[in-house]
């Protein structure tokens, strides 16, 4: 019985005439007529155009058109659900894009912390000039750098409320008010005051720890700047996972920054380290507070023993400094 006739060609052969017939195939469908199919439309192009972005990344053909008046988005009938499928994911990823925080906490304007700095130096203010009670307010209260050291922690406090003359003093009663009334209306009075306190006196402290032994310093300031690195980074740190570009978010800091520069150095007798660790002591705190998800809002209760533990801590702090000074 005569075998059957077997095929010679090589495999590469075969290969080639698979890839012919491929071809001439994809050739038929291409003279087909094509028609395309709207898969989004919108009078905004924006929104158009983020869409064919999603498309093109996934290697879709697709079309752009305007017409009367709306954009449209079109692709190849036979790419359609594909189509549909990436957009409408890409809608529900982004649904809640950008992330926002909670708008900022505003608590209502008041005055009181305000009034009540005002009130206290003025007050040391006199009491120094006049040497009430026959005591030396300004020795017993200044930052003298080896007595912090050895323990006189309520120089860091006292130090705020004292100043060298007049202008120091008008100057930090201007720029404390306008931070402070402003803090007041992030964090609440109570809350503000401490935090400006707070921050100012470890400034004191970090500042005596690096200074030298001999160095005194006096003056509002290191409060004053530690309210403007609480500020600051407090709306920074509230803004800090919003989709917008850095320097927006970083802005806050970068102008503060700036303010403290140009405000917190001036000739030799301004003490900059004190400004500068009071500064990124109210950063500590300022980001601190940004950082909960919710904000700051203390029932008026809790604003007012702040405000008047703060008070407190100032007058129990003179209380031991001319005790032990007197």
């Amino acid at each position: 019985m005569p075998a059957e006739p077997s095929d010679s060609r090589p495999h590469k052969g075969r290969a080639k005439d698979a890839r012919r017939r491929k071809a001439a195939l994809r050739d038929d469908r291409m003279d087909e007529p094509r028609v395309n199919v709207i898969v989004f439309r919108s009078r905004v192009a924006a929104e158009c155009r983020e869409r064919s972005v999603v498309l093109k990344s996934m290697n879709i053909e697709h079309v752009v058109r305007r017409r009367a008046g709306e954009w449209m988005l079109e692709v190849p009938e036979h790419q359609v659900a594909v189509a549909v499928r990436q957009l409408d994911d890409y809608v529900k990823e982004n649904r809640d894009w950008p992330r926002t925080h909670p708008a900022l906490p505003r608590h209502p304007f008041g005055l009181t912390g305000v009034a009540s700095c005002v009130a206290a130096l003025l007050f040391v203010s006199a009491a120094d000039h006049h040497a009430w009670l026959g005591l030396d307010w300004f020795g017993a209260g200044r930052v003298d750098t080896d007595l912090v050291r050895r323990g006189e922690w309520w120089r860091s406090v006292t130090a705020l409320t004292l100043h060298v003359d007049a202008g120091h003093l008008i100057g930090n009663l201007l720029l404390g008010s306008v931070f402070g009334m402003i803090a007041g209306r992030l964090l609440g009075n109570g809350l503000a005051w401490f935090s400006i306190v707070t921050a100012g006196a470890v400034g004191n402290e970090i500042s005596a720890l690096v200074q030298l032994p001999l160095h005194t310093a006096v003056g509002a300031s290191t409060a004053v700047f530690a309210a403007l690195g609480l500020l600051s980074a407090y709306v920074w740190r509230r803004r800090h996972e919003l989709q917008m570009r850095w320097a927006t978010r970083w802005a806050p800091v970068v102008v503060a920054a700036i303010l403290l520069a140009y405000t917190g150095s001036g000739d030799e007798r301004t003490d900059v380290v004190s400004h500068l660790t009071g500064f990124l002591a109210g950063i500590a705190l300022g980001a601190y507070y940004g950082s909960l998800a919710r904000g700051i809002m203390l029932g008026a209760r809790s604003q007012w023993l702040l405000g008047l533990g703060t008070l407190a801590v100032v007058v129990v702090s003179w209380a031991i400094a001319l005790g032990s000074h007197g």
